[in-house]
Parts: C-alpha cells; sequence; structure tokens
C-alpha cells in the first residue's frame, strides 16, 4: 500500500511523514523516531517521497539547475519493510478512509 501510495500521492505521503497533513493529529508521533537506525531508514524514505512529489515516478538522476536530484527507491522499500517507522499508522488510515488508492486522487496531492 505505502509503495502504491508513493507512487501516485507522494505529496500527501509526504506531509504524513513530516506532520504537515490535515490528517496530522494533536499529539502525533510523525516525523524522525529516535532510534538510530529507524530515524536513518525515515529520512532516505522521506528523501525519496520528496523526489517522487516534486519529479513524479521517475528512475534516473534530474539536475534542477543547481544540483543533481535521485530517487531511492530502495532505501524507500526497505523502510517500508521495517515498518515504516515515522509514519503514524492512525492519521495513514484516516486519510486513506476519505481518499481510497483505489478512487480518485486525494485533494493536493502532488505525483500522478
Amino acid at each position: 500500500m505505502l509503495l502504491e501510495m508513493c507512487r501516485k500521492r507522494p505529496g500527501e505521503l509526504r506531509d504524513l511523514m513530516e506532520g504537515e497533513s490535515k490528517f496530522t493529529l494533536p499529539n502525533s508521533d510523525s516525523g524522525a523516531p529516535v532510534a538510530r537506525e529507524d530515524s536513518q531508514a525515515w529520512i532516505e524514505a522521506l528523501y525519496h517521497v520528496r523526489f517522487a512529489a516534486r519529479y513524479g515516478d521517475v528512475k534516473e538522476r534530474i539536475f534542477d539547475g543547481k544540483h543533481w536530484q535521485s530517487a531511492f527507491p530502495e532505501e524507500f522499500e526497505h523502510w517500508v519493510k521495517i515498518g515504516a517507522p515515522g509514519l503514524n499508522l492512525e492519521e495513514l488510515e484516516s486519510y486513506l478512509a476519505e481518499f481510497p488508492l483505489s478512487g480518485k486522487t486525494g485533494g493536493g496531492c502532488g505525483g500522478a
């Protein structure tokens, strides 16, 4: 489900990961986890989601006029495999209840 969301709605996934979504709860635990390995995985996944939100589902590096930007799909998949630390599942479920992946794209979503 998170792989599909990253492909279809990376902007919304980014907002959920950063605690900036309208679905973010007042006492949310979204954001970088405390444990070092989990935190590193979250950061790498967030880099990938930000890239996908800005450039779409692109595999090659992109020059933005100043810097080379790259996707990190393997790191994103690793983050998903270890349980998506730093993503509040209650917030994700609330988002998906309102905007199912099989339906229309949610409002303000980046990407495709």
